[in-house]
């Protein structure tokens, strides 16, 4: 009996700790110094790009990216979950943006890298293995 209840506390201490940093991000900003950010805008269902972000899993994981599509129906990402407030940055930042861009890399510094009208992983990698802060992380045996 004594068991179940140190087995039910750890479950539900690691239940908070985990919601608890996943409530905390309900802004783009919220990602800064953490992820460089690719923004996918796009009118369809999206199932394209995500098939093609998710290949790429590896190189996206390696270069701590944390993607997001805005669809018609919503928004998909590669984070655990996408919080309302989230989501709305995510589809402000569109709205904002004076280009007519539907990619748009945001580095880890929170500034936008680049532009682009269609995703193009090859570029965007090279772009990214261009900043000095990814050559650093290289250098130091980050992935």
């Amino acid at each position: 009996m004594e068991m179940l209840k140190v087995t039910a506390i750890f479950v539900l201490s690691f239940f908070l700790l985990s919601t608890a940093g996943a409530q905390n991000m309900n802004a783009l900003s919220d990602l800064q110094w953490k992820n460089r950010i690719i923004l996918v805008k796009t009118s369809g269902d999206g199932i394209g790009v995500m098939k093609t972000l998710n290949q790429a899993r590896e190189d996206i994981k390696g270069r701590d990216i944390a993607w997001f599509v805005v669809t018609g129906k919503g928004i998909e990402s590669n984070l655990p979950q996408v919080s309302p407030d989230m989501a709305e940055s995510v589809r402000d930042f569109f709205a904002d943006e004076p280009h007519s861009a539907r990619v748009i890399l945001i580095g880890k510094d929170g500034g936008v890298k680049d532009r682009g009208d269609h995703l193009n992983l090859e570029r965007i990698f090279a772009q990214i293995d261009r900043m000095p802060m990814r050559k650093q992380e290289v250098r130091r045996g980050e992935p």
